[in-house]
């Protein structure tokens, strides 16, 4: 009669041994994997916070994008802490950094955010670690965040698509530069008049008219009635100077 065969003389116990092996093996690198990432969020977080402590940071559930929220973004201070935050993204983003893996960031800008349920946000979608901004996803995003708060019926409904028409705007003169709605202009609805010299006025898929004092056919004085949203960007080249009446 065959000797019968102890356990660990059979074949399927090895195999067993083997798989329970690489079980707790992968396992383990999860474990240690999500630690270490979770540790390097903690280390950018505290950075953030160093810089501006009222910000947040946190991470998509597929760990391949960060974003940050930046509260109450009403003045110059805020805007350096801004800077120094993107900064600081891009360098944790570079090789062999903590944020090396991921590929996406987020910048919100919370505007006049301070006790207040309704606000302006701003958000930039970059690309990592270039820090290149994407505008199109910025701007799918941005209307993503409205149509979900929308939808739920949030009193907060406060995006650059929709609330200005509530709210009346602040006059303000400008010369040739690049101007942000929500950070260098508030926003509402303007009449824009041309008030010395004569240059370009361009708002993206809105105006793009040469303006002018000179009294000819060739330069437009006035441009009335233009809804300026939160995050649109406005600019003015030459040696033009104009007025944003609002109205």
């Amino acid at each position: 009669m065959e000797e019968k065969k102890k356990l660990y003389q059979k074949w399927w116990f090895w195999l067993c041994i083997v798989l329970l092996t690489l079980i707790v093996g992968f396992v383990l690198i999860i474990v240690v994997g999500l630690s270490i990432t979770t540790s390097g969020i903690n280390e950018v977080a505290l950075a953030v916070q160093n810089i501006d402590d009222e910000a947040t940071v946190y991470t998509s559930a597929g760990m391949n994008t960060v974003v940050v929220e930046i509260p109450n973004y009403t003045d110059n201070t805020k805007k350096s802490k801004k800077e120094n935050i993107e900064n600081t993204i891009k360098k944790y983003s570079s090789s062999n950094k903590v944020l090396s893996n991921y590929s996406k960031f987020i910048l919100i800008t919370k505007i006049n955010s301070d006790n207040t349920e309704n606000y302006f946000y701003n958000i930039n979608v970059y690309d990592l670690p270039s820090m290149v901004e994407d505008e199109e996803e910025s701007k799918i995003y941005l209307d993503f965040v409205e149509f979900t708060k929308e939808s739920l019926g949030s009193s907060s409904t406060s995006s650059s698509s929709n609330t200005t028409s509530t709210v009346k705007g602040e006059d303000i003169e400008l010369t040739a530069g690049n101007y942000v709605v929500g950070e260098d202009i508030k926003p509402g609805k303007y009449d824009i008049i041309a008030l010395s010299g004569s240059g370009n006025l361009y708002i993206p898929q809105k105006v793009n008219e040469v303006m002018g004092t000179t009294d000819n056919n060739f330069y437009l004085k006035n441009y009335n009635n233009v809804t300026l949203n939160n995050g649109e960007t406005l600019e003015i080249s030459g040696r033009l100077k104009v007025k944003l009446q609002a109205k």
